[in-house]
């Protein structure tokens, strides 16, 4: 992982695709727009523009979709329903076989977020949330050994999965976005 890019505007960016993959919500618009507008005034290098660009266009998306239409996909793709697995499952153990639950486990407990162990605290919104906070608070060491155990493999990959399930532009522009930033922070 490199580090040439001003970290308030990726962590901000990490906020921001976590609450895209929370259910949508009336108010959600004006969170993903305050989030965007602090991201821009933390711009300062090439990367920190790329992902801004990308962050604006998941809002342009959210805005053109219908709420019922977001609310019926978020539960087709990520709930499960009758004993079924969801078709996109956002646990990044799930997603990766190769993660060290345990490792993970540490981490979670590590941070200063307060999670409810039964809301999946593997999923991948708190994961992103807690790579926002790394970012603020780490060592380059840490913020990369976080990256390289939790994000680099996982992340695509759901986000490939999310681009192939999904009928909405919105949930594509998530999907799209997201891996461009996991791919934008490599090495």
């Amino acid at each position: 992982m490199h580090f040439d890019f001003n970290r308030q505007a990726i962590s901000l960016a990490c906020r921001f695709y976590a609450r895209s993959l929370s259910f949508p919500y009336d108010e959600l618009a004006h969170e993903l727009h305050y989030l965007f507008r602090e991201i821009e005034k933390n711009i300062e290098t090439d990367l920190d523009n790329t992902v801004a660009s990308k962050v604006l266009d998941v809002i342009n998306s959210y805005q053109g979709e219908d709420m019922s239409a977001l609310h019926a996909e978020y539960a087709r793709l990520f709930s499960y329903v009758q004993d079924q697995e969801s078709p996109v499952s956002m646990r990044v153990t799930d997603l990766d076989p190769q993660i060290d639950p345990w490792k993970l486990n540490d981490q979670i407990m590590k941070a200063s977020a307060v999670f409810d162990l039964e809301d999946a605290p593997d999923g991948l919104p708190g994961i992103l949330d807690l790579f926002s906070g790394s970012l603020e608070m780490d060592s380059d060491a840490a913020i990369s050994d976080f990256y390289e155990s939790f994000l680099l493999r996982s992340v695509p990959m759901f986000c490939e999965q999310v681009y192939r399930l999904t009928g909405l532009n919105f949930y594509k522009e998530v999907a799209r976005g997201l891996s461009e930033l996991i791919y934008l922070l490599r090495d």
